[in-house]
């Protein structure tokens, strides 16, 4: 069956203008929501937030900032941690610097997602896509070989230099899947134990205060494994919210 170069025309208006309409919608559920919040109705704003399909760091930023207003601090952290995933170079110090100031508020200092170690590379890396970074390491890595096996006369200061942006671009790699693929629990209960393994009968690890901030390793029925600080253990779901 030949499809006539009209209709092959067609499909593709028919697409591209459904992907419009789509983004339009969703800059007008946006803009309502963000009407819906001035007018002190962050519960109506938020639903509309969460309605819309493509989400990007600022509608997870707003529907986090709608959950602070309902005073569920937990979730809202939940939801700024998710919008770093999807920030950019210019967003993500404003959501970081969110994120510290409620935790500050919450007693808990800890930032395990937001590391101040890390966050240099981390912002660097939203420069380019992950797959752009690895080109590039990919390309620095094939001069570097190309001059240490067919330019051995080559000086060896320009063989560190190349050895060193190897590395830097390592790093930036490692900082933009750390970002991407990290993933936060916020306890949501007044107080969340703990345990060495994923059952009840175990002994107790630690306890976590309401709004801290760990990082789920592994999921085991309904327990994660988390780590905060040099705590490591298991705690059950139902006392943590996941930033999605």
């Amino acid at each position: 069956m030949v499809i006539a170069p009209s209709r092959i025309s067609l499909i593709f208006v028919l697409f591209y203008s459904a992907i419009a309409y789509a983004v339009q919608n969703d800059q007008e559920i946006f803009l309502q929501a963000r009407r819906r919040y001035f007018q002190n109705e962050p519960q109506k704003a938020f639903e509309l937030y969460t309605s819309i399909e493509k989400k990007g760091d600022a509608v997870w930023f707003n529907s986090g900032a709608c959950l602070l207003a309902l005073n569920k601090q937990a979730e809202a952290l939940a939801y700024w941690y998710r919008a770093r995933k999807e920030a950019s170079f210019v967003s993500l110090p404003f959501i970081d610097h969110a994120i510290s100031n409620l935790e500050k508020t919450l007693n808990d200092n800890s930032r395990t997602n937001v590391d101040s170690r890390w966050q240099f590379f981390e912002r660097t890396s939203l420069l380019f896509s992950l797959g752009t970074w690895q080109l590039l390491f990919l390309s620095v890595l094939f001069l570097f070989g190309f001059c240490v096996f067919y330019a051995s006369r080559m000086k060896k200061i320009v063989l560190v230099f190349f050895a060193i942006v190897l590395l830097l671009l390592a790093v930036l790699i490692f900082a933009a899947n750390r970002l991407k693929t990290s993933s936060i629990g916020i306890v949501a209960q007044e107080e969340a134990t703990i345990r060495i393994a994923p059952d009840e009968s175990f002994d107790q690890a630690c306890l976590l205060p309401y709004g801290s901030s760990a990082q789920i390793l592994q999921k085991e029925g309904q327990w994660y494994k988390i780590r905060h600080h040099t705590c490591v253990g298991w705690v059950n779901i139902a006392d943590v919210v996941r930033a999605q």
